[in-house]
C-alpha cells in the first residue's frame, strides 16, 4: 500500500509540473537569468509555481504535524536538522550552479525522463550515482564508528571477531539501512528514499562494511 501511494504522490507530483511548464528548460532559465529583470525579459513562471504549491503544501504540513502517527507509516519522517553549516551553503552552491547550467532539479529531471532525452538520461543517471557514493561514504563513517566496538563485543562473547562472516554482514544491513533512510530524511532527500533502497540492494551499498575494509 505505501508503494501505491508514493506512486500516485508521484504521478500527481510529475503531472503538476508538466502542466505548469516546470520540465521546460526555457522557462526555468528565464526565471533564474535575472539580469533580464530590468529588460522586460524575465519569466516569472517559476515563482508563481512556487507561491502556488505553497498554498497548498503549508497547510498540508500543519495539518500532517498534528496528527499522533502517518496513515501508512510507524513514525513521521520530518527533517531534524535545521542549522545551517558550510556543507549546506556548499551544497545549495553547487546545486544552484547545476539547476543554472542545465535548467532542470532532480524533480523536473525525473519527470522529462518520459521523453527519454539522452541528455536528462545521463543527467539523471548522474544524480543517482553521485547520492549513491555521497550516502556510502556517509553511511561507512558511522558505522566506522561502532563496529569495531560491536565486533570487540562478539568476540568477547564468541570467540574470535569476524569469523562469522555471514551473521555479521546479515546484523549490518538493517543498521545501514536504517542509517540510509536516516541520511536521506535528515538531508531534506525523501523523494529519492525508494531509488536508494534498490540501489542498496542490489549495488556496493549491500557489500560488507566490515571493520578494516
Amino acid at each position: 500500500m505505501p508503494i501505491l501511494f508514493a506512486l500516485f504522490c508521484g504521478f500527481t507530483f510529475g503531472a503538476g509540473l508538466v502542466i505548469s511548464g516546470m520540465t521546460d528548460t526555457a522557462r526555468v532559465l528565464g526565471f533564474l537569468d535575472v539580469l533580464a529583470i530590468p529588460k522586460g525579459g524575465w519569466d516569472p513562471t517559476l515563482a508563481i509555481v512556487m507561491a502556488a504549491a505553497l498554498i497548498v503544501s503549508v497547510p498540508g504540513f500543519w495539518l500532517a504535524k498534528r496528527r499522533g502517527r502517518p496513515l501508512l507509516a510507524e513514525v513521521a519522517a520530518w527533517p531534524s536538522r535545521t542549522d545551517i553549516d558550510a556543507r549546506l551553503i556548499g551544497g545549495a552552491a553547487l546545486f544552484g550552479a547545476g539547476w543554472g547550467l542545465v535548467g532542470l532539479c532532480p524533480g523536473p529531471a525525473i519527470a522529462n525522463l518520459a521523453t527519454l532525452s539522452p541528455a536528462v538520461l545521463l543527467l539523471a543517471s548522474s544524480l543517482v550515482i553521485d547520492v549513491a557514493i555521497q550516502i556510502n561514504i556517509e553511511v561507512k563513517k558511522r558505522m566506522d564508528g561502532t563496529s569495531l566496538n560491536e565486533r570487540q563485543n562478539q568476540g568477547m562473547r564468541g570467540g574470535i571477531i569476524g569469523n562469522d562472516s555471514s551473521g555479521s554482514d546479515r546484523d549490518d544491513r538493517p543498521r545501514r539501512k536504517h542509517l540510509i533512510s536516516s541520511f536521506i530524511v535528515m538531508h531534506g532527500k525523501p523523494d529519492l528514499l525508494q531509488v536508494i533502497r534498490a540501489l542498496h540492494a542490489t549495488s556496493s551499498l549491500t557489500s560488507r562494511l566490515d571493520c578494516g575494509q
